[in-house]
């Protein structure tokens, strides 16, 4: 007799989770911040990087991919080619006017080559 196939393990199930209410940056400022640009913002994309980092520059915004205490600028230098390889990315981005936001994240941006694909 044939032996049995082993059943496929189950997707893991989050015990609790919380419905997210997804935005455009238009939307927020209008319905949120009462017409005022804010001059920082944090974000995921899910997954529209490229749109939303080019978006984000026509209005004067610098972009960066933030992980732990550290940050890889993207605006301007964003190569699809990261999208294949990456497992998760979530932006902040600082309008280029500002320069407190600009000087407190200055200390925190690393060097990009690494991530030539």
């Amino acid at each position: 007799p044939k032996p049995k196939p082993k059943p496929k393990p189950k997707p893991a199930r989050l015990e609790h989770s919380v419905p997210v209410r997804a935005l455009t940056i238009d939307r927020l400022v209008e319905e949120y911040m009462g017409g005022h640009v804010p001059p920082i913002l944090t974000m995921d994309t899910e997954g529209h990087d490229a749109q939303v980092i080019d978006y984000l520059d026509r209005h004067g915004y610098d972009c960066f991919w933030a992980g732990r205490q550290k940050l890889w600028r993207v605006t301007g230098c964003f190569d699809g080619a990261w999208d294949s390889d990456k497992q998760w990315s979530n932006l902040a981005c600082a309008l280029r006017v500002d320069r407190c936001w600009q000087a407190a994240m200055a200390p925190f941006v690393q060097n990009a080559s690494h991530l030539v694909v």
